[in-house]
């Protein structure tokens, strides 16, 4: 017997959302995991319109832009759904249809303005694009994950929405989760201010130095705890070295040096096995590709020392400080000045914010594709070195969104 349209519509009306599965299929996709995460969440109780939203919003993450496409339909999405559209000819064009339809909505989110904003800005159309961004600065501060839109951080809001409001239990789930998946921008927007959510994850993108083993034993017990460890290996090598194991030092040594690990140093290590074998001149060549090594790790902490000084001055004066002064550090990190001059656009006098407008527009604007087609988290910068024979591109994390992401590539 068949009850008709209206007994289904009131069936769906009773699905209890159910918020474990909902976290579970939360931390599959952010874990990378997408086909366990969309089979999860078709358990989770979720209305069709909210699974779709989310459905999309997983294929999105993953890089399946075509699968997201026909799922991701609400208005709010907008921006999502013009990111899906990238990949196909034609794709870019599409991407500016759907960002200035939606702009026109009063409740359009933030990322959708300042998209759209980037998209009338590439066209010439200075004081529309002025007129977005100016919304959209009245709806996310300054290190919001708005300014770098990225669907994994996005699944995360969606999924507040759904759960609000958000048990301990699950909200500290989702904030562990988006901090393994490298989406620590979502973390510092859950925080009550910004200074307060990105303090903790200051100082936390480099691992720490090696930590010496007190003898042979402890080092090679720790090894086995961990085999894959390459401090552990390294801490090892050390020991070995200092007993005078010279040839087994080596060995391992050689290994180290295979993985190419950039943050620790096998010459420093090939150095001091040449000199304990009275080997000058070896342990002299080896010594100058250690300094080699550590001027080009000096560098990488140089680098995000000085994003992490500019995110926190950004992040203060969001919090209560003000932006007195802001304006002169931006001056100082002028290849990293965009969270500066989102935060001066939104406290600043008249005068200020619009010049401080402008510089997004000029210095974005023609960033639109880049935008569009990132994949993966945003919170993290490139360098390019050579400390093994070749040019490698080393990926190292922040806290928030990369601030130098609208300057010209290093």
């Amino acid at each position: 017997m068949s009850f008709g349209p209206a007994a289904a519509l009131l069936g769906a009306l009773c699905v209890q959302v159910r918020p474990e599965l909902l976290l579970d299929a939360t931390e599959a996709a952010l874990a990378g995991k997408k086909s366990a995460a969309l089979s999860t969440l078709s358990g989770a109780g979720l209305d069709p319109a909210d699974h779709d939203a989310l459905a999309g919003l997983i294929h999105l993450t993953a890089g399946d832009r075509r699968a997201a496409r026909g799922l991701l339909k609400a208005p709010r999405l907008a921006a999502y759904r013009a990111m899906a559209e990238q990949g196909d000819p034609g794709g870019l064009g599409r991407a500016r249809e759907i960002l200035a339809k939606a702009a026109e909505a009063e409740d359009a989110e933030p990322e959708t303005l300042f998209l759209a904003a980037l998209a009338f800005s590439a066209e010439g159309q200075a004081e529309t694009a002025d007129r977005l961004l100016s919304r959209a600065l009245k709806k996310a501060s300054a290190l919001d994950p708005a300014w770098a839109p990225d669907p994994a951080a996005r699944l995360a809001l969606e999924v507040e929405r759904i759960l609000s409001p958000l048990s301990s239990e699950l909200g500290e789930r989702l904030q562990v989760a988006l901090q393994k998946a490298g989406r620590t921008g979502a973390v510092v927007r859950r925080a009550e201010r910004p200074a307060v959510g990105l303090q903790p994850l200051l100082g936390k993108a480099l691992p720490p130095g090696v930590e010496a083993a007190k003898d042979l034993a402890e080092a090679e017990a720790h090894l086995r705890e961990d085999p894959s460890s390459l401090r552990h290996r390294a801490a090892l090598i050390d020991v070995l070295i200092k007993e005078g194991n010279l040839e087994r030092a080596e060995a391992m040594t050689h290994e180290l040096l295979q993985k190419r690990p950039p943050d620790l140093d096998p010459y420093v290590r090939f150095a001091k096995i040449a000199a304990a074998r009275g080997q000058a001149k070896k342990a002299e060549v080896q010594q100058l590709r250690s300094q080699g090594h550590r001027e080009q790790l000096d560098r990488r902490r140089a680098e995000l020392s000085q994003r992490e000084r500019a995110l926190l001055a950004v992040a203060d004066a969001e919090s209560g400080v003000g932006i007195a002064g802001l304006e002169n550090q931006r001056r100082e990190h002028i290849r990293l000045s965009l969270p500066f001059d989102l935060a001066i656009a939104r406290q600043g006098k008249p005068g200020e914010a619009r010049a401080a407008r402008d510089r997004i527009l000029s210095a974005c604007g023609a960033r639109l594709s880049a935008f569009l087609e990132h994949q993966g988290p945003w919170e993290q910068f490139q360098l390019r070195w050579t400390i093994y024979g070749k040019p490698e591109n080393i990926q190292t994390r922040l806290p928030a969104a990369d601030p130098g992401r609208c300057a010209a590539p290093r």
